[in-house]
């Protein structure tokens, strides 16, 4: 029985101590004998008295802490920016590429375009020249006496079809 009633003793100053630690501790420090007491005074008395032995200030320290903290900062806008910047170095090049695909493309595309414009004209050239032999040989078939009129129907084919040739 006694060690129960030491074993309820130490467990409601364990769960006391800990309420304490979580709630208490910050309210606390504001009395004058807890404040002094407190183990975290002693590390900051502790600094307290390296600082004046090492003649540097809080300021200075904060500053230092803050300008490491930009620096740091800054080189990781400058990576991320060197970053940004052959990214978009790389995609002007691809497009420059592109761009230079697509215009040989289209200059391909016009002069098939000529190319079957001019092939067009050489039919239609053609069609013609048939179209004037069969009329040539319809007037010899019609009346023998054309033979004049085929010699020269003949003589122009044949200089239409060197002409279309010579192109």
């Amino acid at each position: 029985m006694p060690e129960s009633i030491a074993d309820h003793i130490w467990n409601s100053l364990t769960f006391g101590t800990s309420l304490f630690d979580l709630v208490g501790k910050d309210w606390a420090q504001r009395w004058p004998v807890v404040k002094y007491a407190w183990p975290r005074a002693w590390d900051e008395r502790k600094a307290a008295k390296h600082k004046a032995t090492d003649g540097s200030s809080d300021v200075e320290d904060i500053l230092m802490t803050d300008l490491t903290d930009s620096l740091r900062t800054v080189k990781d806008i400058l990576t991320q920016a060197e970053r940004v910047l052959s990214n978009l170095t790389a995609r002007e090049e691809r497009l420059r590429v592109r761009e230079e695909k697509c215009a040989a493309r289209e200059e391909r595309l016009s002069k098939a375009e000529a190319d079957l414009q001019q092939g067009g004209q050489v039919l239609n050239e053609l069609e013609d020249v048939a179209d004037s032999l069969k009329a040539s040989e319809e007037a010899l078939r019609t009346c023998p006496g054309q033979l004049i009129r085929q010699d020269r129907a003949t003589r122009n084919f044949a200089s239409n079809a060197r002409r279309i040739l010579d192109r």
